[in-house]
């Protein structure tokens, strides 16, 4: 469990990626999406999505898949294409 200003955090983590990490904060349910920028110095940047962002960043992601799909015409196991 995570210390923040005295507050305990219960997160669990679903995604532990070099660039990117999903969490879920029990505590308040909501979707904790770190992104790091990458290079010598990394930079990093948190946002927190609740239940109605989750959602319409789900309708964007599979749009993008969507779109990305009718470019190359092909798809990966997970819907991305690949070569």
């Amino acid at each position: 469990m995570k210390h923040v200003r005295g507050v305990q955090m219960k997160w669990i983590t679903l995604l532990d990626h070099e660039l990117m990490n999903i969490r879920l904060d029990q505590g308040d349910n909501s979707l904790l999406l770190e992104v790091n920028g990458g290079g010598i110095s990394p930079e990093y940047v948190t946002v927190r999505l609740g239940i109605d962002e989750v959602s319409k960043l789900e309708d964007v992601l599979k749009d993008y898949r969507n779109r990305i799909s009718s470019v190359t015409g092909k798809q990966t196991k997970n819907g991305l294409k690949s070569d």
